[in-house]
């Protein structure tokens, strides 16, 4: 996945912890075993405004992330 270089994350998502590595790990197992559940939600400019962890996640796993852009209206929550 050569993605991972072009994501950046919003400064909003910046100020949410990233998991510490054993959580990563473990979601990354589950993103494996299950695939993402949720996708990572982009603002328009391409960064990344929810799911860091699951597109670290994604990419610890080897699966493709799923991308949805938010366009400024309604919730992010499914």
């Amino acid at each position: 996945m050569n993605e991972e270089l072009a994501m950046e994350s919003h400064p909003i998502a910046d100020l949410f912890p990233l998991m510490e590595a054993a959580d990563l790990d473990d979601l990354a197992a589950d993103i494996r075993e299950h695939d993402l559940r949720e996708a990572i939600w982009l603002h328009p400019d391409g960064s990344i405004l929810d799911g860091r962890n699951r597109f670290r996640a994604c990419e610890i796993a080897g699966v493709e992330p799923r991308f949805q852009t938010w366009h400024g209206e309604g919730s992010l929550a499914a």
